[in-house]
């Protein structure tokens, strides 16, 4: 099961996933989360995340789209074992920045105009 944790610095936030995602509940959540956001930055924090789906990877392309429309920012941070395994496999690493770190994410948006 997957938790959300929402942390806000300045003009960007940042979603901690911790846990796995196992089902359509936990996707949904996901997808709920980042549904009603525009207009912001946004850092997704996969440290403490397990595994995800391949529905994760549509909510994330989706948000992605939809950020770049509304002239907002998405970053992946720290993605590891299973979940960078299946980032890479999908390419989404290649198109949506994804960071190493949390502080490299931050440092993106402050980079892109925004503070953190």
């Amino acid at each position: 099961m997957i938790q959300i944790v929402e942390e806000k610095e300045n003009d960007t936030v940042i979603l901690h996933l911790e846990g796995a995602f196992l089902g359509e509940y936990d996707s949904q959540k996901f997808k709920e989360s980042l549904e009603s956001r525009s207009n912001i930055s946004l850092i997704i924090d996969f440290e403490r995340t397990q595994y995800i789906l391949s529905k994760t990877i549509s909510t994330i392309l989706f948000a992605f789209r939809k950020a770049q429309k509304d002239n907002g920012n998405i970053i992946l941070a720290c993605p590891k074992g299973a979940v960078k395994s299946v980032l890479e496999m999908t390419r989404v690493n290649t198109f949506v920045p994804t960071t190493s770190t949390l502080d490299e994410a931050k440092r993106l948006i402050r980079d892109d105009g925004e503070q953190v």
